[in-house]
């Protein structure tokens, strides 16, 4: 029983989020597999919310971290046309609202942006 109960643990927190994440990567057009690294993974939300990359330092910083990814999460959502509120669901509630980008039929609104600056690992 209990590892039943730490293998659902695992699916709801780790597996769902991080697929998700991978196919929302994918289509904004970043590397999928970039989900599964850690602090990568953070660099490629930053960059696919549309901001710099030297904004991944700020993300460690006790108190304002919390601010920065917030912000960051919000830009994040609105780039694939959801609210603000939507954005603080994803920083909370990742296992939620990740899931609900990768399998709608939003859209990155800024794919056409993508070929500015490539981000690192794309082909």
């Amino acid at each position: 029983m209990e590892n039943l109960s730490i293998a659902i643990f695992l699916i709801v927190f780790f597996v769902i989020p991080f697929g998700s994440m991978a196919i929302i990567f994918e289509k904004a057009g970043s590397p999928g597999w970039g989900a599964f690294i850690p602090i990568y993974n953070l660099y490629l939300i930053i960059k696919v919310s549309d901001n710099s990359g030297w904004m991944l330092p700020l993300f460690f910083i006790p108190g304002l971290g919390i601010i920065i990814q917030i912000l960051v999460y919000v830009k994040f959502g609105k780039n694939f046309g959801k609210g603000s509120l939507f954005g603080i669901g994803l920083y909370f509630l990742p296992f939620i609202f990740f899931p609900i980008i990768a399998f709608d039929k939003s859209e990155y609104l800024l794919k056409n942006d993508v070929e500015k600056e490539p981000v690192i690992g794309t082909t």
